[in-house]
Formats: C-alpha cells, structure tokens, sequence
C-alpha cells in the first residue's frame, strides 16, 4: 500500500516536472525559430547536449515507460533541432561575413556608408561641446 501510494506520488512530480521543464524550454525554441539568431549558444555546447542525450538514451531506455521517457525525449528532440538551426543559420550568417572582402591592413570587416551610423549632429542628436581640459580650466580660473 505504502510503495503504491509511493509510486503515485513520484508519478505525479515526474509528470509535473516534465510538463514544467517543457514548458521552460519553449520560449527558447519559438525564439530561435522565429528570429534565426543562435549566435547567444556555443556550437561546443549544442554538440555536446547532443552526444550526451545519445548516452543517456542507453540509461532511459534501461527505466521503464514514464514521465523520464517524456522528457528526455523532448530533450532530445530540442537539443537535436537548436543543433540544426545553428549550423543552418549561425555557421552559413558567419561564413557569409567572413566572405566579404576587407581593406588591406584590416582585421575586421569594414561597415559600409549604408550600415554604418550618421554622426550625432546628423542623426538628430544634441551636440555638446567637448568637456573643457584641465587646462582650460585652470586658465578660467586664473583669469576669474
């Protein structure tokens, strides 16, 4: 009777904390489906989610059907997917940059007129005068 009630009990966690983990997980995928921008995530980190949802199969396999087998397979699902959009998106965006061609002398690529910000008095931004140097101040102060 104890071990039953036991059982129920973790039952209802597991799926409770499946269902929360999902849901945590979520927000994270519809915004690297929608913008493509996966540039935060490390390729090192993707590949290594990867290979160990591949280990741990072996162990969820091994456990009997359950919430476990739920959430691990939406990891693995997830994981597998963020994979696949970032060398579909973040590694073809950077070999893209990188083809551009740069000045000589440079290590980086250059902005173009187009990209590349207005000056503040352009942009429709205050100017203000430069902050006086020690001695401009000094000088004003000698002389007031």
């Amino acid at each position: 009777m104890w071990a039953e009630a036991m059982n129920s009990v973790a039952m209802i966690a597991g799926s409770i904390s499946t269902t929360l983990f999902v849901a945590s997980s979520l927000p994270m995928l519809y915004k690297a489906a929608r913008t493509k921008e996966l540039g935060s995530y490390s390729l090192g980190y993707l590949a290594l989610a990867n290979v160990g949802n591949g280990f741990h199969t072996v162990y969820v396999l091994s456990l009997p059907v359950g919430p476990i087998w739920a959430l691990h397979s939406f990891y693995v699902l997830s994981s597998a997917l963020m994979l696949v959009w970032y060398l579909r998106y973040e590694v073809r965006k950077r070999r893209g940059s990188s083809a551009t061609p740069r000045p000589q002398g440079t290590s980086s690529p250059q902005p173009d007129a187009e990209t590349r910000p207005a000056p503040p008095s352009q942009a429709g931004w205050p100017v203000c005068d430069p902050l006086p140097t020690s001695h401009q101040l000094l000088s004003s102060a000698v002389r007031t």
